[in-house]
């Protein structure tokens, strides 16, 4: 009898002391927020950039008190910019980190890729790219947002400025990949409707390094100006190999351009391109990205750092349930971002102003109309 009381009261204290640690146990005191990026490959530039304006964020958010009384902590998954790895990425950060929220992918096939992996699932994830620009994003799904404006309208703002300033022949140059395709199309329909005329298109590989073929025969057209949609590891072979065959016509760009890399390789050979970039990025962001990190802030670097501010901001206002940072998204107006002033439309893409730059002396400059 006494020796049965004794393993009673031994079973008890063992079952109280494992309460006790339980209910000692530290809370979990992060919250987590899953980043699809590119961080090696031949797209790491990209993630790179955006991986330096999410840490800048966070770290930032963290020192003035996290979101409720939490810290941000980042759960980075490298696709090298892949869409297969993106959808395991995705599949991890749902199931084994149990992430609500997404920053990424860098690239619109694969954040297209994950669009319907998104629209099946009953618990919903939010996801916010931050350099996705493909038109087709914009009809993707109710909980996939973008801090980098649609092709759709930066291909109309600068067919239209193309034409404005008197270049009515042209010859285009795209890469053979969904980001350049759609670019094309969009700039295409713009272009036309002014009464432009493409003279002829050139398709190039991703890994493309030699031009030469393609220049030789735009050198035989009546052309005023090339339209280029390559790759940032392409722009500057491309400007040089048209330097050296002596096609001297005034060459367009995208938003893509605006790369430290290309000034830094590019030299002379990049001076007076031209291209459109979104307008109002924040002086003061810029001096404390180059403080922190010294050097200019690469492509997307400010729009990755919004994405995670706009998130925090909406998790302090509304909590971490996905439906919720949707909502309070949808209703974000006039946001005052490092990247500039932008708000959210009803399909989550990015309503922005536009602007020309150029290369003058090795920098990034206002282009003066």
């Amino acid at each position: 009898m006494i020796k049965r009381q004794i393993i009673i009261w031994l079973t008890i204290a063992i079952l109280i002391g494992v309460a006790l640690i339980i209910t000692s146990a530290p809370r979990e005191e992060t919250i987590k927020i899953g980043a699809i990026l590119p961080l090696s490959g031949d797209a790491a530039f990209m993630g790179q950039n955006s991986q330096r304006g999410i840490e800048l964020a966070v770290e930032e958010i963290n020192a003035e008190g996290g979101v409720d009384g939490k810290n941000i902590e980042i759960i980075y998954e490298d696709d090298q910019a892949i869409t297969h790895n993106s959808i395991n990425s995705f599949n991890k950060l749902k199931y084994s980190d149990g992430v609500s929220v997404i920053v990424g992918p860098s690239w619109t096939q694969n954040v297209l890729a994950l669009a319907p992996l998104m629209e099946r699932l009953k618990e919903k994830i939010l996801l916010i790219t931050p350099t996705a620009s493909g038109a087709d994003i914009t009809r993707a799904g109710d909980y996939i947002f973008r801090t980098w404006p649609s092709d759709a309208v930066q291909d109309d703002f600068i067919a239209n400025k193309i034409y404005a300033l008197g270049y009515h022949n042209i010859a285009v140059f795209y890469v053979n990949n969904d980001w350049g395709l759609g670019h094309k199309h969009a700039f295409y329909q713009a272009f036309l409707e002014q009464g432009g005329k493409v003279k002829e298109e050139y398709s190039v590989d991703f890994n493309a390094k030699d031009f030469h073929t393609q220049i030789i025969k735009a050198k035989e057209l009546k052309i005023d100006a090339i339209f280029e949609l390559l790759n940032i590891k392409q722009e500057v072979l491309f400007a040089q190999q048209c330097k050296e065959l002596g096609l001297d016509v005034q060459i367009f760009a995208s938003s893509g351009f605006e790369d430290a890399g290309n000034l830094e390789l590019g030299g002379n050979e990049v001076e007076g391109i031209i291209y459109s970039y979104p307008a109002g990025g924040s002086d003061a962001f810029i001096a404390k990205f180059e403080e922190k990190y010294g050097t200019t802030p690469g492509l997307g670097v400010a729009n990755a750092y919004d994405a995670i501010r706009v998130i925090a901001n909406a998790m302090n206002k509304v909590g971490t349930s996905p439906e919720n940072i949707k909502n309070y998204l949808y209703t974000v107006r006039d946001y005052q971002g490092a990247s500039g002033n932008f708000s959210f439309d009803e399909n989550g893409d990015l309503e922005k102003e536009w602007m020309l730059k150029t290369v003058e002396n090795g920098r990034f400059i206002p282009y003066d109309e």
